[in-house]
């Protein structure tokens, strides 16, 4: 789940997994887990600093308004 979510897919990714959590109880962990892993991921894979990708990537569509940062919201 944590590289699709890294994707030029990213957006339809994110409202497939909200909609997966929301409509399969048996969904919500395994889906949790690659949301916080792939928030985890750097440009380099670096273990301590770097700029996580997914964080920064909503934080930017955050500030134009774009759908998939309310996706990160509510997830």
């Amino acid at each position: 789940m944590a590289l699709p979510l890294l994707s030029d897919a990213d957006g339809e990714v994110l409202a497939e997994l909200l909609r997966a959590v929301g409509d399969d109880r048996g969904a919500h962990d395994p889906a949790l887990g690659g949301f916080t892993r792939a928030c985890a991921r750097t440009e380099e894979n670096e273990r301590c600093g770097g700029t996580p990708l997914l964080p920064a990537r909503h934080a930017r569509a955050a500030s134009d308004g774009d759908r998939a940062a309310r996706g990160i919201a509510e997830l």
